[in-house]
């Protein structure tokens, strides 16, 4: 299982990293991990109880790691989301090694990590991690630290392209964000493309969201009226024939159950200040 520990942690679940600031300049990480829980029906609170320990304990200790936990509101109830970014594969790496050391230096901190550990162990049925990287051209509006600390949503869309189809979804994906932007839609999302642990061709969009309210008006309208109904008609096509599967979930973004990084708390410090309870 993901061992959501206060240091074991950080590698997994780190988003927006201590450092990384400079590298990532209000923008999305580059590499990114999505890491989806499934979770034994009637275990949500409990499996809540546990993440919130985590987190308590990263704050209690001052940690230089930080996650946001998302629970879903639409499809499988019955899960949990965490996302994590790191301005690198190598950063990634040498954060996982640091900690790992610290870890095994504190029988005190391992002890209390067995003990979550334990209780999570009795709350999930799978875990899967999924390492992304950042695809900026393919973005719109990317959203920042400052977004995400006032969004009260978040929706993920999973979108999985037929062998060697990649092309094509890149040029889909442009042509139809040349129209948002063209019809100067409010709209703000990232793109990333799975490195590992999903099917090749598989991207994830990630776009937060303040309120439902967003949803009321996807602007599909103002889209077309922008490309014309002959170049929509085209692009639709195009995404019958190159896409696979596409998957669209809502989730609300649980504070109780996160650490993050400070600029994005900052955004809105009453939402992020509430108190994890220990399970």
């Amino acid at each position: 299982m993901r061992r959501l520990s206060l240091l074991i942690l950080l590698p997994f679940l780190q988003v927006f990293p201590t450092g990384a600031a400079e590298d990532m300049t209000g923008r999305p990480p580059k590499v990114l991990l999505v890491e989806w829980e499934s979770l034994r029906p009637g275990t949500t609170a409990a499996h809540d109880k546990v993440a919130a320990g985590f987190a308590a304990l990263a704050a209690r200790t001052k940690s230089k790691g930080h996650w946001i936990g998302l629970n879903p509101v639409a499809g499988d109830e019955n899960t949990a989301l965490f996302l994590g970014g790191f301005p690198s594969f190598a950063a990634a790496e040498e954060v996982r090694k640091a900690e790992e050391s610290a870890v095994a230096a504190s029988p005190v901190l391992r002890a209390e990590m067995e003990k979550l550990e334990k209780a999570g162990a009795a709350v999930h049925t799978a875990q899967k991690a999924v390492w992304t990287t950042y695809q900026d051209e393919l973005s719109f509006g990317p959203p920042g630290p400052a977004v995400i600390g006032k969004a009260r949503f978040m929706e993920v869309v999973v979108t999985r392209v037929r062998p060697g189809r990649i092309p094509e979804y890149v040029e889909f994906l442009k042509a139809v964000n040349l129209g948002r932007e063209k019809a100067k839609l409010d709209v703000r999302f990232a793109v990333f493309q799975v490195a590992s642990g999903a099917p090749t061709g598989t991207f994830i969009i990630l776009r937060p969201l303040v309120s439902m309210a967003a949803l009321d008006d996807d602007g599909m309208k103002s889209l077309v009226t922008a490309l014309g109904d002959e170049a929509w008609k085209k692009l639709r096509m195009t995404y019958a024939e190159i896409v696979e599967e596409n998957t669209r979930t809502l989730f609300a973004i649980n504070p109780k159950i996160s650490y993050p990084y400070p600029p994005v708390a900052a955004a809105d410090p009453s939402f992020w200040k509430a108190k994890p309870a220990t399970p």
